[in-house]
């Protein structure tokens, strides 16, 4: 992962969390902190200290971390849908073929009976009798 540089005041150490705050260096009224997950600027006296400012900080890449962990599951699900509704559409053709062949059987075999039934009842009206 790249690492990206986030701002703080001159001398001071800006604990994102255990054992991820490093060095820092002064570069004129800033200076930065490496960290390999965030990058924001904070200007020198804008914000009232720097640990409120980095809870809040730490708070917010937190809850975006979050949103992009629920986005990604998101899609993950979505997708596994996806290929769920298309199993389950692939079964049902299935199913489908198989029912028709089932029930063309069964169709051909009661017609079969029924012209041999009525074969039979018209021989013996019929064919029975000799003239």
């Amino acid at each position: 992962m790249a690492r990206q540089l986030l701002p703080v005041f001159v001398h001071q150490y800006l604990l994102l969390s255990a054992g991820e705050a490093e060095h820092v260096g002064s570069l004129g009224e800033e200076s930065w902190v490496q960290s390999e997950k965030i990058s924001v600027h904070i200007p020198e006296g804008e914000c009232g200290g720097v640990t409120s400012t980095a809870a809040t900080l730490l708070t917010k890449v937190e809850c975006m971390k979050r949103e992009q962990e629920q986005e990604c599951m998101g899609v993950e699900h979505e997708e596994h849908m996806q290929k769920e509704q298309e199993h389950m559409r692939k079964e049902q053709e299935r199913l489908r073929a198989e029912i028709s062949k089932e029930l063309e059987k069964k169709m051909s075999s009661v017609i079969e009976k029924k012209m041999s039934d009525m074969s039979k009842r018209l021989f013996s009206q019929f064919g029975g009798s000799k003239r």
